[in-house]
């Protein structure tokens, strides 16, 4: 899901809390997430990756450094920095809905860069 929409997603599923959840979410566009609808800013606070809107929104930035014509450098804190917006939602649905929730690689990395 684009971006904001794999938050939203996430809530509304946090949201049936009581009925069992199988849910599979194939994230991209990490450059579009939205600092108010992201379910996980305490975990970026307390890992000390964004404590407000503005280190998020650069947080946010790097995600487009993950391909294209950037260095090597960029790409690799694009791709770092994808991952840690999805470990933060990794953390989410964890507290939610226990420790069987997991981050999996959907595609050979060759189709899509969006992969991790």
């Amino acid at each position: 899901l684009c971006g904001a929409a794999t938050d939203i997603a996430l809530r509304s599923a946090a949201s049936v809390a009581k009925a069992e959840v199988r849910l599979c979410v194939a994230t991209c566009c990490h450059h579009s997430c939205d600092y108010d609808l992201y379910v996980a800013r305490s975990f970026l606070v307390e890992v000390g990756a964004a404590r407000g809107r503005k280190e998020f929104q650069m947080l946010q930035k790097s995600c487009g450094w993950s391909f294209g014509v950037a260095s090597a450098e960029k790409r690799r804190i694009g791709l770092l920095s994808k991952r840690l917006l999805d470990l933060g939602r990794l953390h989410f649905l964890r507290a939610k809905f226990g420790q069987g929730s997991t981050i999996k690689a959907y595609c050979e990395p060759r189709l899509s860069p969006e992969n991790l």
